[in-house]
This record gives structure tokens, C-alpha cells and sequence, in this order.
């Protein structure tokens, strides 16, 4: 039976003794490190979402400090954990280098004058310092970063899969194609006689250039030159052909690799083109939009999902801006006008509450800065909140956990009615905000929103067609577009889209098993 060759790392090992186990621990912990170096951006994502998805209302976005602080830790105990790998792996090599150049000179005594001749002192120096160096370094540095340089691509690809696995495996193809040129033109047997090549060239190269130092004083003695020495001149030419040679024969493999490497973007944004087919176009969101909504008047916004109902209420308020087309506030263009002085004029209550962990009468207090006690408690009574706020252990005082998990979905939505009395502006914009709310809990917040509205400018989005019965005007949009607009009791008399979304409503409501 042919025995086994034994791997040249399993030899280095051999070198180390019993601390060979230090550098397959440095190994582990680099993988864990670059491992944790990548929850820093991920955390760092979420902060951009979170103040992407409250802008311009900034204040809104609670999470920044959270996520920093865990992009800190992380980031910190990477770069702890790295620094522990590499004193493992320092320890195992300093001793696989010691041991080495022991093992070395203890071989050089016992070898024949004629065969120490033969070497040459120039490779027994190389071999004995400058190959035992390098193993150090392999083994201290480059052995654990190799690792982590492995390790890092596979942990992204793993966030990618888990993000959106189009992009993770759109992001492969560029990984898979390096590998495939590194396989073809960087590794195999040509990359191995190359290797043998240069080290030879090397050795060659050393011997002959201890030789010349060596013979400095016959030179100068007998008034010869440096081309007395042609080896070494043919020594150092044979190495700097090799190195051309080798350099040209690599450009274009190292070209297409550091391209595919770096392209690994281009291929991402590529595939997101291919599969959202169509999703991302320069289409306009709205188009030809125009309505009035009155002051103490409801104009209520319905129409099937994707209509263009959100976008209507978010242009309003200036979250965005129109690309084209004026949107006025008693006569005034909002492009005109500040983002912060524009918002005070606006109240907004939408489905989705945001809470803070704070007292009662604070998250109330957010309508109004400064707001007196006094004022607080008014608004919270006008918004049906006393009586559960005093229910609390703490009353007005008690906290109610992050973004208010320790009340029910109604009595965070109540909240948020207070806050919009407490700021009294003119304009309400109000996202229907009984929609998935129990019986009890949507009348208490009907006729909140009653007080709420009275004398006011009310825009609505409507899910909920009985909601909108008393409302002033009706616009219906449909595909960016206003499909009908006029009052309640003229549309529910034509075949018309909010008559049919009616209609479907009421069926469900009356449907019974």
C-alpha cells in the first residue's frame, strides 16, 4: 500500500511541537473576527433606513443610537478578536521558526566541507535566515489573513442571500469567474515551475552576490572591475528576465481578475435591473393630478392599492418634492417654503405610530414644545386618553417602553391624536388610523378625530369606504390618476369606482360562515 505523503503545513506543525495547537486557534478566531467586522454594516444600514424612512421628520428616528452603539461593539470585538488571533499564531511561529533554524544548522555541521562548497554560503544564508523568515511570516500573518480573506466574501454573500437572494446569487457569478482565471493562469503546474524558476534565480542570485563581496579586495588589488564578475551580472539579468517575463505573462489574468473583483457592483445593479422587470422606470408616479381641499372641509383620497393615495398625502406635507406641477398652500407655493416652517402648519396621524420610551405626557408633549402640564392634560382628554393614562401605575408619568409596547394598539393611536391637539395647526393630514383596530377602540378614536377635524383643512386617506361618508369631497385615484372626484351621494349614484369598492365592502362585512 502507498504511504501517504505528508502535507507540507502538517510538517511546519511538526516544527511548532505542542504549541502547533496556538495557530489552529489563531485560525478560528480570525474567521470569527472577520465574521463580526461585517455586523458593523449592517447596523450602519439600518441607521440609513431608519432616517431615510422618517425623513424629513428626524426626530422620528430612535433606533440611530441603538444601532451605532452596536456597530461600535461589534466593530471593537472584531478587531479584538483579530488581535488575539495573531498573538496565537506569533507564538506558534516564532517556535516552528526557532525550531527550524536549530534543525538547519545542526544539518550544516554534519554536511561535508565539499558539499557546503557545493551549496554556496549565499543559499545557506538565504535558506537558513531570510526561508525561515518567510515561514514566520506565513504562518504569524499571512496563514490567518488568508483565512479571513476566505471567510469575509462567503459572510457577505450570506447577508446578500439573506437581504435578497436574486443579488446573492447575481453576486456570484463575478467570484466564480475569478476563480476560474485564478485556476486557468494563476495556480497548476505553470504557476509551479515559475515558482521553482524564481527561486532559483533567487539562490543563484545570493550565492553569486556573497562571492562578489567577498572579493572586493582582490578586485581592488589588482585593479579590476565589476564585469570581473560575469556570473553575478548574468545572475542578477536572468533574474530580471524571469521577472518581466512572469509580469507580462500576468497582466491580462490580473487585469480580468481585479476587474471582476471590483465589478462585483456593476453586476449587483445589473441584476437588480433584471429582476424588478420593469419595477424602477422614469414613469411618472402622478400625473395630472389636481384637486382642492378646502378649509373646514374633509376631501377624502380613495382607490384600489398603489393608486398614488400616499404619495398624494407625502407631496402635501413636502416629504417630497414634485418634479413638475405646483402644490399650494393658501396661495403659496410649498417649494417656496422651509420644510420645518411648512410642517408647522401641518397635524399628522397616520396608521403607523411612533412612541418613545418615555412618560406618557412627553410622547404627547412632542406636539408642542414647552407645552404646560396643563395644556398636556387637555389634549389627552380630547383625545380619549385620561382615562386609560390613569389606569397606569405612574399615571401621566408612567413610561411606556420602546416605541410604546406597553399599551395596546388603540391607546397608542389616541396618543398620537394628542399630540396632533396639543399642536392645533390648520391642516390635518390623516392616515385612517381605525383600520385594524377593535370595535371599542375605533369608536373612541372616531370621536376623537370628530373634535380633531372640526374648522380644519382634512385630507384622509380612506381605506374604509363608511368611514368616508360624511366626507366633503371624494377623489378617487387609480394609476397616478384621478379616476373620479366629486361627494359621496353623486358618486354612490353612478357606476363608479368608489360605488364598486362600496359595494365589495359591504358584502364582506355581511359575509357569515
Amino acid at each position: 500500500m502507498k504511504e501517504k505523503k505528508e502535507s507540507s503545513f502538517s510538517r511546519l506543525m511538526g516544527f511548532a511541537e505542542i504549541y502547533k495547537s496556538f495557530t489552529y486557534i489563531s485560525l478560528v478566531l480570525s474567521a470569527v473576527s472577520s465574521v463580526l467586522a461585517l455586523f458593523p454594516f449592517y447596523y450602519i444600514w439600518k441607521i440609513i433606513k431608519e432616517v431615510l424612512d422618517v425623513m424629513p421628520n428626524f426626530q422620528n428616528a430612535t433606533g440611530i443610537v441603538k444601532n451605532g452603539v452596536f456597530a461600535v461593539i461589534f466593530a471593537l470585538l472584531s478587531m479584538l478578536i483579530y488581535i488575539a488571533a495573531l498573538l496565537c499564531s506569533h507564538t506558534s511561529a516564532f517556535r516552528v521558526q526557532a525550531n527550524m533554524r536549530k534543525q538547519m544548522m545542526h544539518k550544516i555541521v554534519t554536511l561535508p566541507l565539499g558539499e557546503i562548497e557545493k551549496i554556496g554560503s549565499g543559499k545557506l544564508r538565504k535558506t537558513v535566515n531570510d526561508c525561515s523568515s518567510a515561514t514566520e511570516t506565513y504562518l504569524a500573518h499571512q496563514l490567518p489573513d488568508m483565512v479571513g480573506s476566505i471567510v469575509t466574501p462567503i459572510g457577505l454573500l450570506m447577508f446578500l442571500l439573506a437581504f435578497d437572494w436574486h443579488f446573492g446569487l447575481i453576486s456570484l457569478i463575478p467570484i466564480v469567474l475569478s476563480f476560474v482565471v485564478m485556476m486557468v493562469f494563476m495556480t497548476g503546474k505553470t504557476l509551479q515551475t515559475k515558482m521553482e524558476e524564481y527561486q532559483n534565480a533567487l539562490d543563484d542570485m545570493s550565492n553569486e552576490a556573497v562571492e562578489y563581496v567577498r572579493g572586493i579586495p582582490v578586485v581592488k588589488a589588482f585593479g579590476q572591475s565589476v564585469f570581473s564578475f560575469r556570473k553575478f551580472k548574468k545572475s542578477i539579468d536572468s533574474y530580471s528576465e524571469w521577472a518581466i517575463d512572469y509580469t507580462q505573462n500576468l497582466r491580462v489574468p490580473m487585469a480580468i481578475l481585479t476587474m471582476l473583483i471590483n465589478g462585483i457592483f456593476a453586476f449587483i445593479i445589473f441584476g437588480g435591473l433584471i429582476f424588478v422587470r420593469g419595477g424602477v422606470t422614469n414613469e411618472l408616479i402622478l400625473n395630472n393630478v389636481s384637486f382642492t381641499a378646502k378649509q373646514g372641509e374633509i376631501t377624502a383620497l380613495v382607490g384600489p392599492s398603489g393608486g398614488g393615495k400616499t404619495t398624494v398625502s407625502r407631496l402635501a406635507a413636502r416629504f417630497w418634492d414634485a418634479t413638475s406641477g405646483n402644490i399650494t398652500v393658501g396661495g403659496m407655493n410649498i417649494s417656496n417654503v422651509e420644510p420645518e416652517t411648512l410642517l408647522s402648519l401641518y397635524s399628522i396621524v397616520f396608521q403607523d405610530v411612533t412612541l418613545f420610551n418615555t412618560s406618557v405626557a412627553e410622547n404627547i408633549r412632542l406636539g408642542k414644545k414647552g407645552a404646560t402640564d396643563e395644556e398636556v392634560l387637555v389634549a389627552a382628554k380630547l383625545a380619549n386618553c385620561d382615562e386609560f393614562v390613569q389606569k397606569l401605575a405612574n399615571g401621566y408619568d408612567t413610561e411606556i417602553g420602546e416605541n410604546g409596547c406597553n399599551l395596546s394598539g388603540g391607546e397608542r393611536q389616541r396618543i398620537s391624536i394628542a399630540r396632533a391637539f396639543l399642536k392645533n395647526v390648520p391642516i390635518i393630514l390623516l392616515d385612517e388610523a381605525t383600520a385594524s383596530l377593535d370595535v371599542e377602540n375605533e369608536t373612541l378614536i372616531q370621536t376623537a378625530l370628530s373634535k380633531l377635524i372640526e374648522n380644519k383643512t382634512v385630507i384622509v386617506i380612506a381605506h374604509r369606504m363608511r368611514t368616508v361618508e360624511n366626507a366633503d369631497k371624494i377623489v378617487v385615484l387609480s394609476d397616478g390618476k384621478i379616476a373620479e372626484c366629486d361627494t359621496p351621494d353623486k358618486l354612490i349614484q353612478k357606476d363608479s369606482i368608489f360605488k364598486h369598492m362600496t359595494e365589495l365592502q359591504t358584502a364582506s362585512q355581511n359575509w357569515t360562515i
